[in-house]
């Protein structure tokens, strides 16, 4: 077999070095046993390398098949280093390395078959980003399945294979960008880069696993940069020369060198993220630009570009403020930013045929990026009409003072990226609700109810507590809907400013009289659990005991998406109608007597309660409902915790003109005083001018919330 020559004939000799060829890269690739292996390496190395471009080098660890007759039987371009002990994987790169002296180094497993461009990819990257040292393959198995297309590390040390046992031709993994690390089974790297780290991987990491991650920190230690080129592919037989049981072998130093790289690495793992063991949720993206690691704070810039503040404000959907309380509200705090003269951009990452509500956006004046192609390729919706979002031009064009982030996974997303790209911008995450709370008090009802799953959904909120502390610590601030969510986001942040946004409710411009009224109402989105178990309830429990006082009692449940499963509960339950989804809830609220809302968990404001009590419809709720909202049971709300209790309180609202009378009253009083859009707009406004002030937000202290006092 002949190693095509990129220089002079040396005379035949099996050992070449780098003076005599003209090669960019040297691959160094370390053999122990395995004969058939390296040959069928070699044959694809040599059919699908472009001549003229490399140069071989080979390190035999003492191999004891006939791996030697193959070595003898080579010719051309290679330089041979035989050792007399196995010395691993590790440093046999590091002697492979060393033996000559070309601008680029490639570690290449021999498990593995280079395919056609694999090696001008990774050269042509580097030469594209001048500020990378380090820049890896995608792998896939030979079953076409992909293994890597790049990876990840978290706080412990523990590493991740992006799309591992996907479709390696997703358009997810097509993305070339930063990672934390690539596999050294097709690893290239700069040799200026491996000069500065005395010439290769870490000799701690001897014989073998964790040289590659250590190596690829090293390399942003030093200044420079880790890409993912997925142009280049191999095909990596892994584990065919080290095995795959942890227990034994080489495969046992994969843990031992997991605790070696954390001491090493102590400083900087903390910024890397949980796990997705701890997390309970798996990576969506390689970039590390799009995910809640390694970008530091920076200092701002003092000064500021004259004008309105500019507030760039993203949320996973466009404002459907007809279809959830959550994104009415999102639509109010966008109103009330362009009502305040603010330069706003708005994202909604999924707002795929959601054109009606782009349209409303734009008559506010907010300029409206509806979708982002690549949030639709990872929900596997694709469509080439709608274009990749381009974040740093939308940076780089408006300079905001302030990006409004909906949601901590989706805060997680974007605050690195923009912390990095622009860092004059304070990054504010709006929890709507807070989460592991919600989540905890599900799992708090199915434990009452006996539900076998119960233990798991403890393990899922807890899951969910970890994401969201480590989301809302790369803030600069945060946004609660209530006092109650506030105190839960100061422990999960502390010394994080906390501003209070609640929903917003505008009061009907009258109150339907009492004699037009008949009824009970139901409102809520069946996408959101607390609302399938709250219609669940009313349909077991609550509208039989209601009957029982009340026997023509009839009940209207309105909003989208109910399980089919929960259609049929209500379509057998008498006096309970269903009617979906509606363009507008209002005239079902002013023609309703009494408005139900029967969470048994739940976090945050309860939008159906503000939206009724704004429209003077008197409500009855649980203790869960009420939360948040400063309400008094028999003033301006009914609280019933128990069937009977709640039964009783829509007893009385039915069947008392005067208790409903006031009632209704109280409920619109204490809506104008604090979910009116004046107030809420005050309280968006309040963050908005603390966060140009480059202040801390008014207020903000461990007790004490910025925005208004509510």
């Amino acid at each position: 077999m002949t190693i095509p020559r990129t220089g002079p004939d040396p005379g035949g000799s099996a050992a070449m070095t780098a003076a005599t060829t003209t090669a960019r890269a040297s691959i160094v690739i370390p053999l122990w046993n395995k004969v058939e292996v390296t040959l069928r390496c070699l044959e694809a190395l040599i059919a699908n390398t472009t001549e003229g471009t490399y140069h071989v080098v080979l390190v035999d660890n003492a191999s004891t098949d006939g791996t030697g007759e193959l070595l003898d039987s080579l010719e051309g371009d290679v330089t041979i280093i035989r050792n007399t002990e196995n010395l691993g994987y590790t440093l046999a790169s590091n002697q492979g390395a060393a033996a000559t002296d070309h601008e680029v180094v490639v570690f290449l497993n021999n498990d593995t078959e280079p395919m056609p461009g694999w090696l001008d990819a990774l050269l042509d990257c580097l030469d594209r980003h001048p500020e990378a040292a380090v820049v890896g393959s995608r792998l896939v198995y030979p079953d076409g399945r992909l293994q890597e297309a790049g990876a990840l590390i978290f706080d412990d040390g523990t590493g991740w294979n992006f799309g591992r046992l996907s479709d390696p031709t997703l358009p997810v993994f097509e993305r070339a960008c930063e990672v934390d690390y690539c596999s050294g089974a097709s690893l290239a790297a700069r040799r200026s880069f491996l000069d500065e780290v005395d010439g290769g991987y870490d000799p701690r990491y001897a014989p073998a696993y964790y040289e590659d991650v250590d190596l690829c920190f090293a390399a942003r230690a030093n200044g420079w940069t880790v890409r993912y080129e997925p142009s280049s592919v191999v095909v990596h037989h892994e584990g065919v020369t080290a095995g795959t049981d942890l227990a034994s072998g080489y495969k046992a130093y994969q843990e031992l060198h997991r605790g070696v790289f954390v001491d090493k690495w102590a400083h900087v793992l903390p910024e890397q993220g949980p796990s997705p063991q701890r997390a309970g949720q798996e990576p969506a993206t390689n970039d590390r630009h799009r995910r809640p690691c390694g970008v530091p704070r920076r200092a701002r810039p003092a000064d500021r570009r004259p004008g309105p503040p500019r507030v760039l404000l993203v949320d996973p959907f466009m404002p459907m403020r007809d279809r959830s309380a959550g994104s009415l509200r999102t639509f109010r705090v966008l109103e009330a930013m362009a009502d305040a003269g603010y330069a706003v951009t708005f994202i909604g990452r999924n707002g795929y045929r959601q054109e009606r509500y782009e349209r409303e956006l734009a008559r506010l004046g907010i300029r409206v990026y509806r979708s982002d192609r690549a949030r639709l390729q990872e929900l596997g919706e694709d469509d080439p009409t709608v274009p990749f979002l381009d974040l740093e031009r939308i940076i780089a064009e408006s300079d905001f003072d302030l990006a409004w982030l909906d949601f901590f996974d989706l805060g997680a997303t974007y605050a690195p990226y923009l912390r990095d790209r622009s860092p004059r911008t304070q990054v504010w995450i709006d929890s709507v609700d807070v989460h592991h709370v919600r989540q905890r008090r599900q799992a708090e009802v199915a434990q009452a109810l006996g539900d076998p799953t119960a233990a798991d959904q403890f393990a899922l909120a807890e899951q969910v507590r970890v994401r969201e502390q480590w989301s809302y610590g790369l803030a600069d601030g945060l946004v609660a809907v209530t006092e109650a969510d506030a105190d839960e986001l100061r422990a999960l942040a502390p010394g994080v400013p906390v501003g209070i946004v609640p929903t917003i409710h505008a009061l009907a411009a009258e109150v339907a009289p009492l004699e037009e009224r008949s009824g009970l109402l139901f409102v809520g989105g069946f996408a959101h659990p607390p609302n399938v178990d709250a219609v669940a309830w009313l349909c077991t429990e609550l509208m039989p005991a209601i009957r029982r006082r009340v026997p023509d009692a009839t009940c209207t449940v309105v909003g989208p998406d109910a399980p089919p499963e929960l259609s049929r509960m209500m379509a057998a339950t008498p006096g309970v109608t269903e009617l979906g989804w509606v363009p507008e809830t209002f005239p079902f609220v002013q023609a309703a007597r009494v408005s139900l809302a029967p969470l048994r968990f739940g976090a945050g404001i309860k939008g159906k309660i503000g939206e009724a009590l704004a429209a003077g419809l008197p409500v009855v709720t649980t203790s869960i409902g009420a939360e948040g909202m400063a309400l008094h049971d028999g003033v301006d709300v009914r609280i019933g915790d128990s069937a009977t209790a709640f039964a009783g309180a829509v007893e009385r609202l039915l069947t008392d003109d005067d208790a409903w009378q006031a009632q209704s009253a109280a409920g619109r009083a204490l809506a104008d005083e604090r979910f009116s859009p004046r107030v809420v707009a005050a309280a968006v406004r309040s963050v908005v001018e603390h966060v140009v002030a480059a202040e801390p937000p008014a207020g903000a202290s461990e007790r004490q919330p910025c925005g208004a006092m509510l």
